[in-house]
Parts: structure tokens; sequence; C-alpha cells
């Protein structure tokens, strides 16, 4: 595929990009600790090829896919925690969309909230203690964040409260329709994207929520959304519509965060919808699903930031099945696709 990338639109006369305050901005991080580097790094991702929706995981060269959630009703958007051992999903087994934590193998899948309202779209936190995720048990969609693991519980282990323990937080209960979360890598911050804007908030303060685009000033019917933040901190990776001004496009675009300004990846003659890029732990791959102009299903791809070369990982061929939402694990090597393709 003959790609390239374009400048679009500087938006420096909008904002510098406040990340922390306002003035300060978030420090250049240090790269997650990848405890096991010798292994390949995985994805994880949704899939409908077995009949209904399961979270899968393979190698991130598209080897050994497999089945990790096995389970009768629908499982989808997977999130690993930074060191590869568990995985966060949403689920409506128990009647209603909730957010679940698993191991990485599907051992010990255990459900996490429990509201009578929507729960979905889990993200983890780079330090490994955070989870957030989108809902609207107040009244309209909004970010929230809890913690990975329960906090200390009665004795009897038999509070009332079946969320006990998990310190939820609305960080973004006044802005209609927060959605897509993404952590900053020092996890004291979460992009995401409202009705008319773009911001960052911090964790530790939800006072201090930074709008950094306004999607009035561009145009009636922009679209941003499925924000993730490079683990180097330098780059947000998000689908938009921006260059091409259509109700129905959604492609692949990057932003520096030193001046928010819009980057489209590659061209897509197809003008097929993109969804859920998430990076490689290098920040210089970026894998992301897509619909296929042949045969409608969704593959998931991966493409080089640098080249903006493309490979396809999954391609079910004599089977109608989606294969989307894919998040790549923060730890472990990025292949060498060049090699095998």
């Amino acid at each position: 595929m003959k790609t390239g990338i374009r400048p679009i639109f500087a938006v420096g006369t909008l904002i510098a990009l406040a990340i922390a305050c306002g003035s300060q901005p978030e420090p250049t991080p240090t790269p997650w600790p990848t405890p096991d580097n010798s292994a390949m790094s995985r994805i994880a991702f949704a899939t409908n090829r077995d009949g209904n929706w399961e979270i899968y995981v393979m190698n991130s060269d598209g080897s050994n896919p497999h089945n990790i959630t096995n389970n009768p009703r629908t499982d989808s958007h997977p999130s690993w925690s930074p060191d590869g051992s568990k995985i966060a999903f949403q689920s409506e087994r128990d009647g209603n969309w909730e957010i679940y934590v698993m191991n990485s193998d599907g051992s010990e899948q255990v459900r996490l909230t429990d509201d009578r309202g929507v729960d979905q779209s889990p993200v983890w936190s780079p330090d490994g203690t955070k989870i957030a995720f989108v809902s609207d048990r107040g009244g309209r969609h909004s970010v929230w964040t809890m913690n990975s693991e329960r906090g200390q519980v009665s004795e009897d282990g038999e509070e009332e409260d079946p969320e006990y323990g998990l310190e939820l937080v609305d960080v973004t209960g006044s802005y209609v329709n927060s959605r897509w979360p993404a952590w900053g890598p020092r996890s004291r911050t979460l992009a995401y994207e409202t009705t008319q804007d773009v911001r960052i908030v911090r964790i530790d303060d939800v006072q201090l929520n930074e709008k950094i685009v306004d999607k009035n000033n561009f145009f009636d019917g922009f679209f941003v959304g499925w924000l993730d933040w490079s683990p180097d901190g330098n780059k947000l990776a998000m689908i938009s519509n921006h260059q091409e001004r259509t109700e129905f496009t959604r492609l692949l675009y990057t932003s520096q965060l030193d001046g928010f300004r819009f980057r489209r990846v590659y061209d897509n003659p197809s003008g097929l919808p993109y969804e859920r890029p998430t990076w490689a732990p290098d920040s210089n791959m970026i894998v992301y699903s897509v619909k296929d102009a042949e045969d409608g299903d969704w593959d998931i791809q991966v493409v080089d930031f640098t080249t903006r070369e493309t490979w396809r990982l999954t391609n079910d061929s004599g089977a109608s099945a989606d294969d989307t939402l894919p998040d790549w694990e923060p730890r472990g090597f990025v292949p060498e696709f060049r090699a095998f393709q």
C-alpha cells in the first residue's frame, strides 16, 4: 500500500497543550520497565469469529490467535495491565455492561463494577494502580476511575456496597458525553473527548481540566475519538475526519503534544472507517482495526509511524467475522514485520 503522512493544521494559536495545571507540562517519562523483553509483545482484540464476541490474544506478528474468555455472552474492549499479567475488559454476561479483570491466559475472570448503569471501555493506567472507564451511572456518559484491585474490606467480606474498596471517582462529570479516556504515561492525567472538545484532566485535581481542541472552531461534524497516548509521552493517536470533513469517514491521525496539530498517518483510498488505534511499546508502531473494502469485515492492521508501511495481521478468509478493538501489550519486544511479510 502506498502511503504518506500529511501535515493538516497547526493549532498553536488554539493552545500550547497544558498537560498538568495550565503551565507545567508533564515531564518526559522514562520507558515503562519490561520485566521480560525476551518475549514478543502480544495484542488482545475482540472478535466474533466463534459466533459471539470474545476476547482473543495473539502474538504481535499475528501468530497464535486464541480465545481467552470463552463465554456465551458478549465480551469486548480488552486493555492490558502494564506488566502484561492481566487484561481488563467489558462484558454483559451478568445482564448489563460491567468491567471485568482476568489473567492474560483467561483464568480468574472477576467482575469489578456492579451498577445498573452501563460501564464500558476500560483502560489500565501505566502504573497499574487504576482503571479508567466510561459510565452513564451518573445520568450522563462520564469518564470514571477506580482502583484496579479492591481496597481493604471488612473481615467478613460482606459489605453492602458491591463496589466497596474500588474508590470510584467521576473525573469528567460536568462535561457532556465524555468518552475514550487515554492515560498519560505518568498516570497523572487523562485525555478524553466530549461533544464539544478534547480535554486533559488531572487525576489528583479534577478541577484542572484543560481544553486542547475546540471542535466548534474547526467545522461542523468534526470527529475525534479512540484516543491513545504514546508510551514515550510525545503523541496522541486518534481516529478523526479532520481533513476529509465527511460524516462517515474515520481515518487514523496522530498529533504531537507540543501544540496540538493533526497529521493523517496515511491515505485510505476506500474511505472505509478505522477504530481504536493503540501504540506499540516502542512508540513507533500503531495497531488498529479497519473495515475491509472487499468483504466488509473488520480486520487488525499495523502501521509503522515513520515509514507508513502497513501489515494486515488478521484476515479470516472464507468466513464472515470481525476482528476489532485491538490493544497492544505495553511490554515485550516488537517484531520486525518486514522479516516475515
